[in-house]
């Protein structure tokens, strides 16, 4: 998804990655994507949530296990969002 301001530029959402926030292009589309996936463990959702981030962003390696945990929680804080009821949530 682009940005209505800036056609051509990735939309950003910001997310608390360790104690800075961070815009991180492309977060709700690659969440997205992850929610079509209900039968795979967290850790394969962990992995499949940074390589799809890391495809619009820079990464640094020493921060890969800070940025796979925010974006986990604001994967799983979505889910919980859509769920209808707590017999499809994870634990």
């Amino acid at each position: 998804m682009m940005g209505p301001c800036c056609p051509g530029k990735p939309i950003a959402k910001r997310l608390r990655i360790g104690n800075q926030m961070i815009g991180i292009a492309e977060l709700d589309a690659v969440i997205d994507g992850a929610l079509n996936l209900p039968d795979i463990s967290d850790e394969e959702l962990k992995v499949l949530l940074l390589s799809g981030i890391k495809e619009y962003n820079y990464i640094p390696s020493e921060m890969e296990e800070e940025y796979a945990a925010a974006v986990f929680e604001e994967f799983v804080k979505r889910r919980s969002k859509n769920s209808s009821c707590s017999c499809c949530e994870r634990g």
